[in-house]
């Protein structure tokens, strides 16, 4: 984007920042700042959906809290045809979805009109409202189309359901484990089955409809719960010492013989042969021939085991995807809030349970300022822990490719972007320097040469998301596309983040950021983060 160059003073510039903050969504206005350059203070699975993921709006018309939810989401069916849904589970009804600014953001945009919203009244947003009509007449509650040309990505993606840019609920999803496969293509919608307070952009808290085309409009929506059996590490050395390890989280053993492991990207199954039987709490490793055709590449893959009874299968499956790990094995660490996360394992512990940290570095995510009070605008920091340079165009196989920062919409600058050793990269959103260079607000806030400043044209999501660091390992020539090719990546660091649980709730609106405290933690551990006042560009 162009930026609006300003050469003004310290007192101006604290004017221009302050007037950039009035607008209603929180998450666009810039921070005050004081004469000095210093930041000032603001003035500010049971089968049903029903209490899902949730977030409170601010609702000034009716003077009270209106928590959202979103509980159904088609993103890839057998059809062209999207949908989201979500309701108001608790708190008050709206009078006017327009006076109270509802609105889709993200993937899809739409402002709702003006109409009222009753507590429990489902609202379906889709892409095509005839065609949604035709296919589901029946439909209770009430029925938008978003707006024309927006439509939600295969691949995965996310979107933001809000009240005056505020109490942003999200409706995540992906294509690739441990996320469904049902719901990619197959027919499956994705049911929230994660309560009230699950995180919405966590796998586990979605599963896929056993009604096919889904069930919008209804909080009855009858599932396919996941597999007890999980992929727990697997040893990718493309074929020369492949193994993948089995894990029974069940407290009855499980005969796995007849089982089917899908490879996403390679497309190839094999199946488990017979005798194999993973021990209740116990593990199973398949190597040599039980792999059978299946090869382990080292550049990454999304794996599939797939439950087999009497010869066909079931659609209850488990999943795990793995970046690039051409130096170690890859697999699921235990978290301290109970959840898990997925990569590159520190320490093989072929056999036996995982334990340790995810391998990960030199980039990671440092700090988060996510669901800033009104006035300030969001941020988030990335610290290079190397004693060496970082450049974001990464050398690779087929020429050079630029690292990508999923969660955050497009980056600016990226590929001339270089990290210095010990360095600090701080994103902000581009909203702000349509008052402000880089330069000058670098200035104002006294960073150093070690500092560089990005901006991103997305939103940090006030209600958790998936923010993944993805260095550029392999690119490979594409199988859809002639001349094209595709890369893959190796995670520096995976976080994600949320408003709830065991997460610090001083983040979440009241000031304060969440700081990392512990690399030695997964991202996605609640206990390797503190709330702390914002430093933006200090790493302490």
């Amino acid at each position: 984007m162009d930026l609006k160059k300003l050469t003004i003073g310290s007192a101006l510039l604290a004017s221009a920042f302050a007037l950039s903050a009035c607008g209603d969504d929180s998450s666009s206005g810039a921070d005050p700042v004081n004469p000095d350059g210093t930041p000032a203070e603001s003035s500010s699975s049971t089968g049903t959906n029903n209490g899902g993921n949730s977030a409170t709006g601010g609702n000034t018309q009716e003077n009270a809290a209106t928590t959202l939810s979103c509980s159904e989401i088609m993103f890839h069916g057998l059809d062209s045809l999207e949908w989201v849904e979500f309701y108001i589970s608790k708190g008050e009804p709206l009078a006017s979805m327009a006076a109270s600014e509802l609105h889709l953001s993200g993937a899809a945009d739409f402002d709702f009109p003006d109409e009222p919203l009753a507590v429990n009244e489902y609202v379906v947003v889709t892409n095509d409202l005839a065609s949604f009509k035709a296919k589901y007449p029946n439909v209770a509650g009430k029925v938008y189309q978003w707006n024309e040309g927006d439509r939600l990505s295969n691949s995965g993606d996310v979107v933001s359901v809000k009240i005056r840019g505020e109490g942003d609920v999200d409706c995540s999803f992906d294509d690739d484990p441990p996320w469904p496969s049902l719901a990619d293509g197959k027919g499956s919608s994705l049911v929230y089955v994660g309560g009230e307070h699950g995180n919405p952009g966590l796998a586990q808290n979605w599963a896929a409809s056993k009604t096919p085309g889904g069930n919008p409009g209804s909080g009855e929506d009858p599932i396919y719960e996941p597999l007890a059996v999980r992929i727990n590490e697997v040893n990718p050395s493309n074929g020369s010492s492949d193994w993948i390890e089995l894990f029974n989280t069940s407290d009855k053993d499980v005969d796995v013989s007849g089982y089917e492991i899908y490879a996403k990207k390679r497309n190839t199954a094999i199946t488990i042969p017979a005798g194999s039987v993973v021990p209740a709490g116990g593990f199973l490793v398949l190597e040599g021939e039980a792999l059978g055709e299946l090869v382990l590449i080292s550049r990454g893959e999304s794996l599939y085991l797939r439950e087999v009874v009497g010869g066909a299968k079931t659609n209850i499956e488990s999943g795990l995807e793995y970046p690039s790990s051409p130096y170690s094995t890859a697999g699921v660490i235990e978290l301290s809030d109970g959840t898990w996360a997925q990569g590159s394992m520190a320490e093989a512990t072929k056999g036996a349970a995982n334990s340790g940290n995810l391998l990960g570095g030199p980039l990671y995510i440092n700090e988060i300022f996510y669901n800033p009070p009104e006035g300030q605008f969001e941020f988030l920091e990335i610290v290079n822990t190397a004693d060496t340079a970082v450049s974001l165009m990464q050398k690779v196989n087929l020429g050079s490719q630029p690292w990508e920062f999923s969660g955050l919409g497009k980056i600016e600058n990226i590929s001339t972007t270089v990290i210095p050793a010990k360095g600090v990269a701080l994103l902000l959103p581009d909203t702000i320097f349509t008052m402000v260079d880089i330069e000058s607000y670098k200035s104002q806030l006294k960073l150093g040469d070690n500092v560089v400043v990005l901006q991103y044209s997305g939103k940090i999501s006030n209600r958790g998301e998936r923010l993944v660091l993805k260095q550029p390992y392999e690119c490979t020539a594409s199988a859809d596309v002639p001349g094209e090719f595709d890369c893959h990546y190796y995670w520096s660091d995976v976080v994600l983040y949320s408003d709830d649980g065991l997460w610090p709730r001083e983040a979440d609106g009241a000031g304060k950021s969440l700081k990392r405290v512990n690399y030695a933690l997964p991202g996605s551990d609640p206990a390797a983060w503190e709330a702390a006042t914002p430093t933006r560009g200090v790493v302490e």
